[in-house]
């Protein structure tokens, strides 16, 4: 592994799709998403799709939703993945991660259905098709203004890769570590835990159902 100091360039798309959708009030947001058989995010007034993923993507984020579910189960923190709405305040936004853990009492933003987390503590992203750059870029920015959020980690679909951003309490800086080997373990102090990446990429086949593509 070895540190970076600056955010690292996008990856190239490979599983999965974000789709611009149009830009709409937070009131027609909450509509669409309502209505919509895919989830659908919003960030500075525009709404994007999130498309279908690859099975290497969805067998990361089961491995690390699991693991975490795993080691925190009875504690203080609680692991969500999918489907649990965040709210990120300064891009006026809703965003699903793929995997979320918020730590001791969860707020939520009011009228919001579904519910959208106020607090979490770390949020796990799986890269894939054109998500690398909006993960990478336009979602950072605005996970960053989520003011307990201590960890954000980017896990590649496609090989063996991880970014770890980490922050202490009460500071606006980052600290990235990338990680390449299967015997790396990744620390999250704010969970009290630490994440092999063998766990974050177990019986998984990259590039599975690509043969099948037209």
């Amino acid at each position: 592994m070895s540190a970076l100091r600056h955010l690292p360039p996008p990856v190239p798309p490979t599983s999965a799709r974000v789709v611009p959708f149009k830009r709409v009030t937070e009131e027609e947001y909450f509509a669409l998403d309502t209505a919509a058989e895919t989830r659908l995010e919003l960030l500075d007034g525009e709404v994007f799709a999130m498309a279908g993923a690859s099975p290497s993507h969805n067998d990361i984020t089961l491995n690390v939703s699991a693991f975490l579910h795993g080691r925190l189960r009875g504690g203080a923190c609680r692991v969500r993945s999918g489907d649990q709405r965040v709210y990120v305040p300064a891009r006026s936004g809703y965003v699903y991660p793929d995997v979320v853990v918020g730590c001791g009492t969860l707020h939520y933003r009011p009228a919001t259905n579904p519910p959208a987390l106020l607090n979490p503590v770390v949020v796990v992203e799986v890269l894939s098709d054109s998500t690398s750059t909006h993960d990478f870029t336009r979602k950072f920015r605005a996970y960053q203004s989520i003011p307990g959020l201590r960890h954000y980690l980017l896990l590649d679909s496609r090989q063996v890769s991880a970014l770890l951003y980490s922050r202490e309490v009460g500071s606006l800086g980052w600290n990235v570590t990338t990680y390449d080997q299967l015997t790396d373990v990744l620390p999250l102090p704010a969970l009290g835990v630490e994440l092999p990446l063998a766990e974050v990429y177990a019986s998984v086949v990259f590039g599975e159902g690509e043969e099948l593509r037209g």
